[in-house]
């Protein structure tokens, strides 16, 4: 039933395997102290750009740590002090280039309060005990709808910072994009800031993000082809491997063009499942297949993949329990029990891939498809065009990106058995062979799907307010799509994310404010949808 190739019906998700499904306070001090030295920099950063300075390599770090701030509970001690002293050094530099500059043009200086202070004393229990202080002043001078809207706000930040490096990835940069993120920060400077503006600043995070994945779409395809429909290998044949997990098309290619002449065999992981329908990477000889129990990334395969492991940009998550010496990541900064190696410089991966034993028999274990024909995909839409034309089809479901539990796929397997005939509904994610229904399987690719849904609404004569989406999985982009649907007019339909994903208490009042439905039985989201 579902793509995410499952093999067992036992309820599994990543914050099960960790043991915890909550973010500690320790950890939310940290990143509220982060996010505090974050908007200082920002604040100097444009003031600068007023006298004609601009510093595009401190702007490219602010994106980097704002994308990967949900990792630095897992930094050792000593490295999360280098993260927060390189921001603090950044601050006091720009800090005082900017009263120069004031000095010399004989202007008035603005200046905004240092609310994080390090000294070569500091330790991370000093930065925690003001991220924590920060956070408590915070949630004093802040109405309840401004605290839920500047946690939207800032989630929404994290999305867009994680697909604008995706795009540098590709080689390409899209400058309005990090300007819209930094202008983010210096609304969060004003502690009076009204609710009003932080709504404008969310619309137009989100319309910029909109072009962002449509101009990744268009990079993938020039670089690595147009996605395909085929057949994805889920066994493994004896000998040396490397297996690349998380989403990143960029590294992947670094991978298999460093091994290409090698005696080392390449397998994708979690998201990475999509890289198998792109020709320009399906054409490496030994790039063999996909290992794993699932579409995501998991932590029992990490510890059962025989061979050397590369943990793509953003990727990385508490590993130091496992084997050391075969995990490695492009981050920056690298969370323990991983070694960080350069994209492009991987030779200490290819020489741990060459010393590791590697898979000694192998396993046969069949195929999954993934990916589509997009010329079959235009003749199908046309098809379902003249049936909403003709009022055949009233409504439109479109359902999400698989997720991480058998209870969800149940859901949807009753949800498909229920559906009226005069809904079509089209699956990005689980099996639906109905006649009123169409599946395609774009993996867990934002930009492809957003190709896709171009495709759907240039075609099919159907009215927003008749359009249903079911999103079944969360992650750091969710909070932007889902307000695009919003914003587009859509019903919006959303299953429990996990809170490591998402703040309870945020995804509460996101469900609030948005109006986003929250899925309850079959029968009773298709009699809304039925109402609606």
């Amino acid at each position: 039933m579902p793509l995410n190739l499952s093999v067992n019906s036992a309820d599994f998700s990543e914050c099960t395997a960790h043991g915890a499904c909550t973010i500690s306070p320790n950890v939310s001090s940290l990143q509220e102290a982060m996010i505090i030295l974050l908007r200082q920099v920002s604040f100097y950063l444009l003031k600068l750009e007023g006298f004609g300075i601009k510093h595009d390599d401190i702007e490219s770090e602010i994106i980097k740590q704002v994308a990967s701030i949900d990792l630095l509970g897992e930094y050792p001690a000593a490295q999360t002090l280098g993260v927060f002293s390189k921001f603090y050094i950044m601050f006091a530099n720009l800090k005082n280039l900017y009263k120069e500059k004031c000095i010399d043009h004989n202007v008035p200086c603005a200046e905004i309060k240092n609310k994080i202070v390090l000294t070569a004393d500091s330790g991370v229990s000093s930065i925690i005990s003001q991220g924590e202080k920060a956070f408590k002043e915070k949630y004093k001078k802040l109405s309840e709808n401004q605290r839920e809207l500047v946690e939207i706000l800032f989630g929404v930040m994290k999305g867009v910072s994680n697909n604008i490096i995706t795009y540098k990835d590709l080689g390409r940069v899209y400058e309005p994009a990090t300007n819209t993120v930094l202008d983010a920060f210096e609304l969060l400077n004003d502690i009076k800031i009204p609710a009003a503006k932080i709504t404008d600043k969310l619309n137009e995070l989100v319309g910029i993000n909109v072009e962002l994945v449509k101009f990744i779409y268009a990079a993938e395809t020039e670089l690595y082809g147009q996605v395909e429909k085929v057949d994805v290998e889920l066994s493994s044949r004896p000998g040396h491997a490397i297996m690349v997990s998380g989403s990143s098309l960029k590294d992947l290619y670094s991978v298999l063009e460093m091994t290409k002449n090698k005696d080392i065999d390449v397998y994708s992981n979690g998201n990475l499942l999509i890289a198998h329908s792109y020709p320009n990477l399906r054409s490496y000889p030994n790039f063999r297949g996909h290992f794993g129990a699932g579409i995501d990334g998991s932590i029992m395969d990490l510890a059962t993949f025989p061979g050397s492991i590369l943990l793509t940009k953003n990727q990385s998550r508490s590993v130091e329990y496992l084997y050391r010496g075969r995990l490695f990541t492009t981050d920056d900064v690298a969370t323990k029990g991983v070694s960080k190696i350069n994209s492009d410089d991987m030779s200490e991966l290819l020489e741990s891939a060459m010393k590791t034993g590697g898979f000694k028999t192998g396993r046969t274990k069949g195929t999954v498809s993934i990916g589509f024909d997009y010329d079959k995909l235009d003749k199908d839409l046309d098809s379902i065009a003249k049936k909403f034309k003709n009022k055949t089809y009233k409504k439109l479901i479109m359902v999400g990106f698989a997720g991480d539990t058998q209870k969800q796929a149940q859901y949807f397997e009753k949800l498909f058995s229920k559906l009226p005939d005069d809904v079509f509904l089209i699956s990005m994610s689980y099996e639906a062979d109905c006649g009123n229904t169409l599946t395609l399987n774009p993996g867990r690719s934002y930009s492809l799907v957003y190709s896709i849904m171009s495709k759907i609404f240039d075609k099919l004569p159907v009215a927003p307010e008749d359009v249903s989406v079911f999103l079944s999985r969360c992650d750091v982009r969710s909070l932007s799509n889902i307000i695009n649907f919003k914003n587009r007019g859509f019903n919006v339909f959303l299953s429990n994310c996990s809170p490591r994903v998402i703040n309870p208490a945020t995804l509460k009042a996101f469900r609030k404010i948005f109006k986003i439905r929250e899925t309850s039985t079959p029968k009773k989201d298709l009699a809304i949808i039925s109402e609606d």
